[in-house]
């Protein structure tokens, strides 16, 4: 029975804590009415929360996760990733092309940071598969986008030789 509805219900309705592994006292509806409910009431500090949470490595890695599996699923293509493959990828701290340490913080006025981590398919053409993905600095990947690598490198290479004419 469910402590806030007193609805009979399946064991299965009722969630496991990650904490003690026991079985909550109120349904899964009712806890997520509980969630929403403080949410609505400490808007702030939902917002300051997930902030938060966004500048670890796992939340990043969740944003990244599910950001991929819509981009797929609005193509209608095949998403073969696991959250774990993920989080794996992001645990050097490091743009596997550029070596650079990734930034969890927004820029200054809120924009993503060119040092953030994001998740790059290797082949554009191809689906976020385990093979196909790296994880990548934003600027790398926005510079990437439809192009392939050598591409980029060209681009990077024309742009040191000309500053170095200009210093």
């Amino acid at each position: 029975e469910c402590g806030k509805c007193h609805r009979i219900l399946t064991i299965h309705d009722f969630e496991v804590r990650s904490d003690t592994g026991r079985r909550r006292n109120v349904c899964r509806n009712c806890r997520l009415k509980q969630i929403s409910d403080w949410q609505q009431t400490n808007r702030e500090q939902t917002r300051v929360n997930q902030r938060r949470y966004n500048r670890t490595k796992h939340g990043r890695a969740v944003i990244l996760f599910n950001a991929a599996k819509s981009r797929a699923k609005i193509k209608d293509e095949i998403f073969n990733l696991s959250l774990d493959h993920v989080k794996t990828l992001l645990e050097s701290g490091v743009c596997c092309r550029t070596g650079v340490s990734f930034e969890y913080e927004n820029s200054v006025g809120g924009t993503q940071s060119p040092y953030a981590p994001s998740l790059d398919k290797i082949d554009s053409d191809g689906v976020y598969e385990p093979d196909n993905v790296q994880i990548v600095c934003f600027w790398y990947n926005s510079a990437k986008q439809q192009w392939p690598e050598h591409i980029v490198l060209k681009m990077c290479r024309m742009l040191v030789e000309r500053s170095g004419d200009e210093s």
